[in-house]
């Protein structure tokens, strides 16, 4: 025979019970007995999920990140336009010198 628990066991299981408890209580054990089982298992995988999703970001964290985005697009921003800038200055520069090579031969 297999160990463990079989159907016959568990019927003399639950007739012991309904005579120690009685019909009234026997319904609160089980529930209670189904919180339990509940609460470990969100218990173990609390513990075994990684600890960035476990806990959600505080208020500080959050404002952190949203400033540090921002930063980082504004300093985008100011590079492309630093670049846009000495783009034109090169463009500027490159009209003068054609400028004043055509007007030198005329000269």
């Amino acid at each position: 025979m297999i160990p463990g628990f079989h159907g016959f066991d568990m019927v003399i299981i639950l007739v012991i019970a309904l005579l120690i408890f009685g019909p009234k209580k026997l319904p609160e054990m089980g529930k209670a007995i189904g919180q339990s089982i509940n609460q470990f298992k969100k218990g173990m995988s609390d513990i075994t999920k990684p600890k960035e999703e476990n806990e959600p970001l505080s208020e500080i964290d959050q404002l952190e990140r949203e400033i540090a985005l921002k930063k980082a697009a504004l300093q985008e921003q100011s590079s492309a336009r630093s670049a846009s800038s000495i783009s034109d200055l090169d463009l500027q520069a490159q009209a003068q010198r054609e400028r004043a090579s055509v007007e030198k031969p005329l000269s």
